[in-house]
């Protein structure tokens, strides 16, 4: 990572995206509503936070598991927290969910965008992403 980009990821890691006035707060939610433990809850998370650092420096974005996207639409409901905190205030950016439009050509297109993602993920963060949460492609 560059100068620039390790700043965008520190600024990234460091979200919280738990509220912590929240009587339920964001992370318990996802967990509840997954069937996940705390523990993977919190792994998904920070997955879903290299997703998005990836989104931000990669020129044609990257493609979530199907895991990280749990995170990512869930997140996307808490409106002020995903638009105004992290996209503006965070990522200096707005980060759209742009979801697929269906059919073979886009599963293929899809498919090849996920490798490449998960071939960006060991470069910037220098290991393999975790299968349990980046499963192999076609999976």
């Amino acid at each position: 990572m560059n100068a620039t980009q390790l700043t965008l990821w520190e600024k990234i890691e460091q979200f919280p995206i738990d509220d912590g006035a929240a009587a339920i707060p964001f992370s318990a939610r996802l967990a509840k509503e997954q069937r996940w433990t705390s523990t993977f809850t919190q792994r998904a998370i920070l997955e879903y936070k290299r997703f998005v650092f990836l989104c931000c420096v990669l020129d044609k974005g990257a493609s979530p598991s199907a895991i990280v996207d749990e995170v990512w639409h869930l997140h996307l409901t808490y409106t002020r927290s995903y638009w105004q905190d992290f996209c503006r205030d965070t990522l200096g950016r707005d980060l759209h969910h742009i979801p697929s439009k269906g059919g073979e050509d886009e599963n293929q297109k899809h498919q090849e965008w996920y490798k490449e993602t998960l071939a960006q993920y060991k470069v910037f963060f220098d290991s393999d992403p975790p299968h349990d949460i980046w499963p192999p492609p076609g999976i």
